[in-house]
């Protein structure tokens, strides 16, 4: 999981998509980019609908986010990456049943 994509340094952008693209250090359930408040929105007491709002409209107007095709876009924010870790969760319990 990449974190902290407003504090990519300008120039260093293709680095961090390339990974969400899987193309470099490929990983199975591939890498995820989230977003979370600030330490002044935590000081702020931001709450978790504000702080996913804040992140889906920094992924959303910033320039190498938006670039990205639509089917790497399910790699970016918290909702994607919880929806995903559900997933994950329930087959592995379903394999589990199996057994």
């Amino acid at each position: 999981m990449l974190t902290k994509p407003d504090r990519i340094p300008h120039g260093d952008e293709d680095i961090w998509t390339s990974l969400i693209k899987n193309e470099d250090r490929p990983l199975d359930n591939n890498w995820f980019c989230v977003k979370q408040p600030s330490a002044q929105e935590l000081r702020a007491d931001i709450t978790w609908k504000q702080a996913r709002q804040k992140e889906s409209e920094y992924f959303s107007s910033t320039g190498h986010w938006t670039e990205l095709d639509a089917i790497y876009q399910k790699y970016l924010r918290t909702e994607n990456l919880v929806i995903r870790l559900s997933e994950l969760l329930s087959d592995l319990m379903s394999k589990s049943e199996e057994v």
